[in-house]
């Protein structure tokens, strides 16, 4: 390269230097122009409103605070009425002694103003340095600060107020520290509450293609029609359920006025501000009673079919006799809050995931009851955000007690989970009954559900009903313990399940745990690692179901299970009875059909006693009894 080009661009890189230079003091200038002009508003305005400006200006800023261990709850609020924590800019969790000295405001959305003490860095010029020499990770022996983030963020993160409870527990330990006391220090920003919707919901479509993402939804309409051949459906796309039912009405079809809607399945032209159905003066049910009886029939499902016959048992009292009736829904659809792992390949015999999450139970929750697995699917998701979600290597047992409480208006909804793929040799034509055992009544003290569903979520194959098991009214088996639960399910072989623990508590002890366990159908046995031995084949040993102990769902491949072809019945249990056996017939007080073998049968011997002789069998029978056998219950295949 010439000397001329070189020198030429030389003086370009230092005439672009200080250009850039001459940008960046502009900026530090208008920065400081602004905070200065904050300020001076906030003098102005301090004897009149109780609120200080911000390092941020006029708008409210972080919110900080720091809390040892063991030493009560770290509240986390918002500075204004309206706002939501919508994001945590720092969490460390480690050693209290390695954290830089705290000199930053606990005032809510005052976190950074100089005169709560962020001017003790002195060194410190600009926002960008205060915050960094607040929020120090260097030398700190900590847990892993993306983990901390995240149990911030999970518990915090669209709330306007949040309390954390910081324990090892709970946050870990941090490696090198386990003898030191602990601290958490975090920092939040706060947005109002619309806006905070709005970018979490559009962020969700932008980037996953997210189609009715929480916690906005999207509305979904229905209006029956009798002229139409089959049922008519309020429906949601595949991947989400109705959460909520915002307006029903049953009445006058004649005298209805008008309601144009996009019938397409969560497409209804709606506003979020107008989810109302016009009813004029029509003749009609009343609004309420209609909603709760579609809430009902519809919650937590992905679509619901109405038919004339399904109408007529809803509103068993007809309110407009003699008048063609129409029922009218709008409706809210909802993204399910599944894990994406849920999605995931699964071979044949073999568990996906097993997963736990905990909320804070929300009483304005949309469902009615806490016993129907389609209900309970809606109370989880409409409660706050979790305050503890983790993947397990085990479900029995599973820890879900991270804090003590007894008692108090403040409960919580746990769901625990595991994805399971069956074979079709389990499973398969014939009476395949799986087994699940759920044990630790606490669990589900104020209410719970045992689901076990397909991905289309059509139908719970748990329970008679298909709405689940019910945990609260359940009894245990003969012989199990007093705080169990056994329920006997049929599940079609070569396909995917999904299995669903719900539980809401009001008690809670560090530790509590509950287990969810299964065993194959009886056409199965257990293979021990022994009959891997071919040079020993007499010691391969199998187990029946009755033998075999109960299986926690674990990550990875069944345990070594091998089934015979199912029967078209079952055998679930057996009672016997014994008829008296008369040595002396003479001498037996009670009525004598009921004694075998009959009167007239005993060869007695020369002193009037024994029964020494050959019998018709048949003569044992009655209309319960059959030799030893009275009753014998079978289930068939149907």
């Amino acid at each position: 390269m010439s000397p001329c080009l070189e020198g030429d661009k030389k003086k370009d890189a230092a005439k672009k230097k200080a250009e850039a230079l001459k940008l960046r003091a502009a900026a530090e200038a208008l920065q400081k122009a602004k905070y200065d002009a904050g300020l001076t508003l906030g003098n102005i305005r301090k004897s009149k409103v109780a609120k200080w400006p911000t390092v941020c200006g006029e708008q409210e800023c972080m919110t900080c605070a720091r809390q040892v261990e063991n030493t009560g709850l770290m509240m986390l609020k918002c500075g204004t009425k309206d706002s939501v924590i919508a994001q945590v800019n720092f969490a460390m969790w480690g050693v209290a002694a390695d954290q830089a000295d705290w000199v930053l405001s606990t005032k809510a959305g005052m976190c950074g103003h100089p005169m709560f003490g962020l001017s003790n860095l002195t060194n410190a010029t600009t926002v960008e340095e205060q915050n960094a020499a607040a929020f120090n990770f260097k030398g700190v022996r900590k847990v892993r600060a993306r983990d901390t983030l995240r149990v911030v963020q999970e518990r915090c993160v669209g709330l306007h107020e949040c309390n954390l409870m910081p324990i090892r527990q709970l946050m870990g330990q941090a490696r090198g520290g386990e003898a030191e006391v602990h601290a958490l220090s975090v920092a939040i920003n706060c947005s109002s509450g619309t806006d905070f919707l709005e970018s979490m919901t559009s962020t969700l479509i932008e980037t996953y293609g997210l189609k009715c993402t929480p916690p906005l939804g999207c509305p979904t309409c229905m209006k029956s029609n009798r002229t139409k051949d089959g049922p008519t459906r309020l429906e949601c796309y595949g991947d989400a359920i109705i959460a909520d039912i915002n307006d029903a009405v049953y009445g006058a079809e004649e005298q209805q006025p008008d309601f144009f809607f996009d019938p397409t399945a969560a497409s209804c032209n709606l506003t979020a501000g107008d989810r109302t159905i016009p009813t004029g003066n029509m003749c009609r049910n009343s609004r309420s009673r209609a909603i709760r009886a579609v809430k009902r029939r519809c919650l937590g499902r992905q679509n619901c079919a109405f038919s004339q016959t399904d109408m007529e048992e809803m509103f068993p009292k007809d309110p407009c006799p003699g008048q063609a009736k129409r029922l009218t829904i709008i409706g809210t659809c909802m993204k399910s809050q599944l894990p994406l792992d849920v999605e995931s390949f699964m071979e044949d015999s073999e568990f996906g995931f097993v997963q736990l999450e905990s909320r804070r139970f929300s009483y304005t929750t949309p469902a009615l009851s806490q016993r129907d697995a389609y209900q309970m699917r809606v109370t989880f998701q409409s409660a706050p955000s979790a305050y503890q979600s983790r993947y397990l290597n085990t479900s029995a047992p599973t820890v879900w007690g991270v804090e003590s409480r007894k008692g108090g208006s403040t409960r919580r909804v746990h769901r625990l989970m595991a994805t399971m793929s069956l074979p079709d040799y389990m499973g398969s034509d014939g009476a395949n009954y799986f087994t699940f055992r759920v044990r630790g009544r606490k669990f589900w003290d104020k209410g719970g559900v045992l689901s076990v569903v397909q991905k289309s979520n059509e139908r719970d194959f748990c329970g008679a009903e298909g709405k689940g098991c019910d945990l609260k009214g359940c009894v245990p088996a003969k012989g199990e313990p007093a705080d169990t639960c056994t329920f006997e399910v049929r599940l079609p072989g070569e396909a995917q399940y999904q299995v669903f623990l719900y539980g809401i508590t009001a008690d809670e002890d560090v530790g509590s745990a509950v287990w969810l366990e299964w065993k194959p159908p009886s056409t199965c046995k257990l293979y021990a690692d022994s009959c891997l031995d071919a040079l020993n084949p007499d010691s391969c040993l199998k187990l029946s179901r009755d033998d075999m102990p109960w299986q926690p769902m674990k990550p990875g491949k069944f345990p070594w299970i091998n089934c015979r072809t199912a029967f078209a019945a079952e055998v679930l249990s057996m009672t016997a009875e014994l008829k008296p056996y008369c040595m002396d017939t003479d001498g037996f007080d009670g009525v004598l059909r009921d004694c075998w073998p009959a009167v007239a049968a005993p060869g007695k011997d020369a002193h009037g006693a024994g029964c020494e002789g050959t019998y018709d069998a048949t003569s044992g029978f009655s209309d319960t009894v059959m030799f030893a056998v009275k009753v014998r219950r079978c289930r068939l295949n149907q």
